[in-house]
């Protein structure tokens, strides 16, 4: 019962029956600390803002050192840009070239096919040069495994 009654104290009753816990112990103010205390405090953190604000010729050597090769990897990291640059640029330029190149090439050989004339090659060899057509009999038909392109290494026989 008694413990009953001593769980029941800590808590209360606030609105429609909602129990909500009281702090068993209020809590308990800081002690200020003495005066002797807080100078030590500050002349302490004057004495390390001091010391911060000091550089060391070592603190300065490896500053300088640090800020000497930054500048060498920016310089070298400009100096390759430029040159992936020129390359990107000079890669452009034999690209037009090339294709210009096909293109006088497509040409060229569009003129030459035009300029020959099967028809009258066929007729030049039919009627100078005695060229017949084969009749069915002199035509032989081969079974093709690989590839359309035959060579031949010995005579064919009849």
């Amino acid at each position: 019962m008694e413990q009953e009654k001593r769980e029941t104290d800590r808590y209360y009753i606030q609105g429609n029956a909602v129990r909500k816990a009281e702090p068993s112990v209020s809590p308990r103010r800081k002690e200020r600390p003495s005066i002797e205390e807080e100078r030590r405090y500050r002349r302490h953190l004057s004495e390390e803002k001091e010391r911060l604000r000091e550089f060391s010729p070592a603190y300065m050597a490896g500053f300088l050192a640090a800020a000497g090769i930054a500048v060498m990897l920016l310089g070298n990291y400009v100096k390759m840009e430029a040159s992936l640059y020129m390359q990107s640029r000079e890669i452009q330029n034999l690209q037009s070239t090339w294709d210009e190149l096909v293109v006088s090439n497509d040409a060229a050989e569009a003129r030459l096919r035009q300029s020959i004339d099967l028809n009258a090659i066929e007729e030049e060899a039919m009627s100078r040069y005695g060229m017949v057509y084969p009749d069915a009999s002199q035509i032989r038909e081969y079974e093709m495994t690989e590839g359309d392109y035959i060579r031949q290494y010995e005579n064919i026989p009849d």
